[in-house]
């Protein structure tokens, strides 16, 4: 685990204090709710299709983006597992998302985007897996400031240091009901012997 005193280096803040709430703002963080984050693969509150899961290829889905603010400096995503606890759910991460992006093409990085090391120690995306029915979510800010974090840092490492920095956020949420994994056979101790 990194200390996050020398972690999270501000290197171009566009904006270095918060500014007050603006009209046409909602929720806790008063951030605008213009920006959307969609897939052409599902539909928010669908449904995610078993191809970009682990019981299909396992890519990650495109992704749309729109309305990102004009003093945007970087995008933030990640996409999380929204019923499992924090160090156990983050299956992929990535920040420096250049402001102009409208997609990010599957399995790929997009300009010069940096892909953290999700919860299950991967550098990239780690697909739904789960078995059960599980909520899953693609959460995107449009922040003031650009990054200098090592590739090696996981989201528990990023804290909430970015959190006075969103000038936007938009969620793209899905499901996935994994299937229930075969128990092994278990051979008596009689039969092997024989």
């Amino acid at each position: 685990m990194f200390k996050k005193a020398g972690l999270l280096i501000l290197m171009v803040a566009l904006l270095t204090a918060c500014q007050p709430a603006k009209p046409g703002t909602e929720g806790n963080n008063n951030v605008p709710t213009g920006m959307q984050i969609t897939s052409p693969a599902f539909k928010n509150e669908e449904n995610i299709p078993v191809k970009y899961t682990c019981e299909g290829e396992g890519v990650s889905p495109l992704l749309q983006i729109s309305g990102v603010p004009e003093d945007t400096g970087t995008l933030l995503l990640f996409f999380d597992d929204a019923g499992a606890i924090p160090g156990e759910q983050t299956h992929w991460l990535m920040w420096n998302i250049p402001k102009d992006v409208t997609e990010i093409e599957a399995g790929k990085v997009s300009g010069d985007a940096v892909v953290g090391k999700n919860d299950f120690k991967e550098m990239g995306y780690h697909a739904p897996c789960r078995e059960g029915k599980r909520k899953y979510e693609f959460t995107l800010y449009a922040l003031k400031i650009r990054f200098a974090v090592p590739k090696e840092a996981m989201k528990l490492d990023i804290g909430s240091d970015y959190q006075p920095f969103i000038l936007a956020e938009a969620k793209l949420t899905g499901y996935f009901e994994g299937k229930a994994k075969p128990k092994e056979e278990v051979v008596p101790k009689e039969e092997e012997k024989k």
